[in-house]
């Protein structure tokens, strides 16, 4: 009895492994689709995700942390964090702004920081970035923000 089984159980557990296999490669991919699709909610993903591998620890540090002194320092902590991933996705897009490039590498000029005169595309995405930026401080307000 157990001979006959044996292939069965083997074609089983063969199957199920090329369906897990399959259905992973095909989430990946269509993951893959959506966010090349939508860079918005791309370069929004990742704000989110590089804000909160801050902010959840700090959060959590500051409010079980008795000292008020504690806390706040922790509070400009997050504050200069969220500070400077807005700083970094602007100049990313100021420089993306840029037409004023030459032989020699420059910073570009203080104009093309006004993201509300970019390229639509490039407008959306910096607002997606400070949205993301936004809920992160309601997640982390969530999770323990320091009262």
């Amino acid at each position: 009895m157990m001979k006959f089984l044996l292939p069965v159980y083997h074609a089983a557990v063969g199957t199920l492994a090329r369906a897990a296999t399959l259905s992973l490669s095909s989430l990946k991919a269509a993951l893959g689709r959506f966010f090349y699709s939508h860079p918005t909610l791309k370069r929004a993903g990742l704000v989110f995700a590089l804000q909160l591998v801050v902010l959840i620890p700090l959060g959590i540090f500051a409010a079980v942390g008795s000292d008020a002194l504690f806390a706040l320092m922790l509070t400009c902590l997050m504050i200069m964090w969220c500070a400077f991933l807005i700083g970094l996705f602007l100049g990313l897009g100021a420089e993306r702004a840029s037409m004023d490039w030459d032989s020699i590498f420059a910073l570009p000029p203080v104009r093309a920081f006004a993201f509300w005169r970019w390229h639509a595309i490039e407008r959306k995405r910096f607002l997606g970035v400070l949205g993301a930026i936004f809920l992160g401080l309601l997640c982390a307000a969530q999770f323990g923000w320091p009262s």
